[in-house]
């Protein structure tokens, strides 16, 4: 197992497995606004009637960070078009 996986999977078991399935446990994959969607929309969902853990922010820290390292100029794109889905 990855350590990213590991660390993940600590935080959030969920959001771990979400992750694997989406980035097929490749931890260089960039994170498209489609794996976001796919990744966090559960959260997203709930997060309407609850509040966000502090490990599930860590763990979206820590998605983040991997995909960033992998390529810095898709990730950002990646992440900041998923936010407006978000917002709007």
């Amino acid at each position: 197992m990855s350590d990213l996986f590991n660390n993940l999977t600590a935080l959030d078991r969920k959001l771990a497995d979400r992750w694997k399935i989406r980035t097929r446990y490749n931890v260089r994959h960039v994170l498209t606004p489609a794996d976001i969607d796919f990744i966090l929309g559960d959260l997203i969902r709930s997060a309407r009637t609850t509040d966000i853990t502090d490990n599930q922010g860590s763990a979206i820290i820590m998605m983040y960070n991997a995909s960033v390292v992998a390529n810095s100029e898709k990730s950002g794109a990646a992440f900041d078009i998923s936010a407006l889905r978000v917002l709007s």
